[in-house]
């Protein structure tokens, strides 16, 4: 267990600690970023409705392993279609639910006050229909023993995310940047 979890453990650890430098360079370059981190925190906790989806690939672990082990190309190649055919289902009718109602939800439960987390709520959910691609491969390099494979994405991810925030918060001093920064390294982990 710790020889193979070991190698996506670095990967895993850095996702909270560059949340840490988020909230860091939030509080020192947003103006009222209390507010802002609040409506982050509101918009964003909506949008992982979407990434419900990721327990679908869950089940898709078993066979994706015996697939890779014994060789079994067929099956390999029916449960990774399927299981992709599946997430992107379900993530996409999630996402697009979101696109048509969150905006009314947000502003609906929690006030006009909240409209810039309904704002938010917008770019988050693009971020969220990156994600199927990107738990599709965690579980395709976990499958195939390449645990490695995963752990380095995370680390090209989490590392581009902050060099990110690092560049443009300073410049720009919006929460947008935070959000932009998600979505473009989560594409570029889905394109590695």
């Amino acid at each position: 267990s710790l020889k193979f979890g070991a190698k996506m453990a670095l990967g895993e650890f850095l996702v909270p600690a560059v949340w840490l430098l988020q909230v860091v360079l939030v509080s020192f370059y947003i103006p009222s970023y209390a507010a802002e981190q609040g409506y982050f925190e509101l918009a964003w906790t909506i949008g992982t409705i979407a990434a419900a989806s990721a327990l679908l690939y869950e089940g898709s672990f078993a066979a994706l392993t015996e697939a890779h082990t014994y060789k079994k190309k067929k099956l390999l190649n029916y449960v990774s279609g399927a299981s992709m055919r599946f997430g992107m289902f379900w993530s996409f009718f999630i996402c697009a639910a979101l696109w048509a109602i969150g905006t009314y939800f947000i502003i609906g439960t929690a006030g006009r006050g909240w409209s810039r987390a309904a704002d938010m709520l917008t770019l988050l959910v693009f971020f969220h229909l990156l994600g199927p691609f990107s738990w599709q491969a965690d579980k395709e390099f976990a499958s195939a023993n390449r645990p490695e494979l995963a752990g380095l994405a995370w680390v090209v991810e989490q590392v581009s995310r902050a060099v990110l925030m690092l560049i443009f918060l300073p410049m720009f001093r919006v929460m947008e940047v935070v959000i932009f920064s998600y979505i473009i390294s989560l594409a570029i982990k889905d394109i590695l």
